[in-house]
């Protein structure tokens, strides 16, 4: 099939497959991996589609890589989006800045926050494509951007804050298309204090320490202010 008839073919390939089972495949595939113990590995998919077996998949835990020739039916794909989530533990802030929210349309992100950089700045880490938080800082504490800075470059982007998980790290933002149905709140108001006793000593132990130890730790390293683009430290 060449591609001019390929792409066209791309736009009833939904039509054609609406009483297609995905579910039932999908669960039937999920009874395979069951029966023969196998546990949640990557899964690549030749000929995704628009992607429907693999977002099923995937929402159940598994990490499905799809390879689709047409790139009418990737776009098809990126059109269904529904919820970006951004838990990189680096570069969260840079990698949103650069993403065109337009051309996937997501109705909800999710982004994860360092709250042991406090509530009140707009930081994050400087960019680097090799970031790793360990071997950025011993402790694992330097990493990611504030909820301020997350909250900046949503907004700009259509998005607006509506709260923070018990879990401290993940902050939830709505399109602007839902302001009438879910209420904005305020973001110290919605702002969750850093929770995880995660930090490591230089030999990589875990040490059990508090915020302001951990903030003391990191004293010093580097950061970006992502309004006005200054650099700083700790």
């Amino acid at each position: 099939m060449n591609d001019k008839v390929f792409n066209n073919y791309s736009n009833f390939y939904d039509i054609f497959y609406k009483d297609k089972d995905y579910i039932g495949e999908t669960n039937y595939l999920l009874n395979l991996f069951k029966k023969y113990k196998l546990s949640k590995y990557k899964l690549l998919e030749f000929g995704s589609g628009t992607g429907k077996h693999g977002r099923l998949l995937a929402n159940e835990g598994y990490s499905v890589h799809g390879i689709e020739k047409s790139k009418k039916m990737i776009s098809l794909l990126f059109d269904k989006i529904e919820l970006l989530h951004i838990d990189l533990d680096g570069n969260d802030f840079w990698i949103l800045e650069i993403l065109d929210l337009n051309k996937f349309n997501p109705d909800i992100l999710i982004l994860e926050y360092n709250a042991v950089f406090g509530s009140k700045k707009n930081i994050s880490v400087p960019y680097d494509q090799n970031f790793n938080r360990f071997n950025a800082h011993y402790s694992g504490k330097y990493f990611g951007a504030t909820l301020g800075a997350l909250n900046y470059i949503a907004d700009k982007k259509g998005y607006y804050f509506i709260g923070c998980n018990s879990a401290v790290n993940n902050a939830y933002f709505l399109e602007n298309k839902h302001l009438n149905k879910i209420p904005k709140i305020n973001l110290l108001d919605g702002y969750q204090a850093a929770g995880f006793r995660e930090a490591r000593n230089k030999n990589g132990e875990l040490i059990y320490s508090d915020t302001k130890e951990e903030i003391k730790a990191i004293e010093g390293m580097p950061v970006i202010d992502v309004v006005t683009k200054q650099k700083m430290l700790i």
